[in-house]
């Protein structure tokens, strides 16, 4: 089921995990001879496009223009908007989520509105020029001026619980960002 959907090239999130074998003792079988998901032992949770006719591109340039489509709230009541531009990458993205899932203890809801779909490449240290374009190294999203990164819903009780969340999570960003809410 699953390498049928990465077969026709549909865009995604694909999520590593580890399994411990106390915990999946009963269903690791079923799991994965039914998805046939191959057993990986290190956890590595990240952002990137599940498969990509050509994952080597050239870099994005920052130009000097405003967000136009995703620059207001759509989904929660409170926000975060980059006021520069900038590039995040796939480990800060989440690191903020993480930031603001702990800060939150999982009661309210978050959606990430930047989603890292180029990549950067690099060459291992002390290797000589020539012989190609490097391995990819990590994936990236630009960010115009205005913006929306995250969006988050929560009750109303939990509101001041929320914004220190939010500016906690601001300095986990390499750009300045500001929080927003919904009139």
């Amino acid at each position: 089921m699953a390498q049928a959907i990465t077969r026709k090239g549909a865009q995604g999130i694909r999520i590593w995990f580890c399994y411990t074998p106390y915990f999946f003792s009963t269903l690791r079988q079923s799991i994965f001879s039914y998805l046939s998901l191959p057993r990986i032992s290190i956890i590595k949770l990240m952002y990137q496009p599940i498969s990509r006719h050509f994952r080597k591109i050239n870099r994005h340039h920052l130009r000097n223009t405003y967000e136009n489509k995703s620059c207001r709230l759509c989904f929660g009541t409170h926000g975060i908007q980059a006021v520069e531009k900038g590039y995040l990458t796939a480990y800060q993205i989440e690191a903020v989520r993480r930031t603001i899932t702990n800060r939150l203890k999982r009661k309210g809801k978050i959606w990430i509105r930047s989603y890292p779909d180029a990549s950067c490449t690099a060459k291992p240290k002390e290797v000589r020029i020539g012989r190609g374009k490097g391995k990819v190294d990590y994936w990236y999203c630009t960010v115009k001026p205005g913006r929306i990164l995250f969006e988050v819903m929560i009750a109303q009780r939990y509101s001041s619980q929320l914004i220190s969340a939010l500016q906690f999570a601001l300095r986990k960003l390499p750009i300045y960002a500001q929080i927003i809410l919904r009139l």
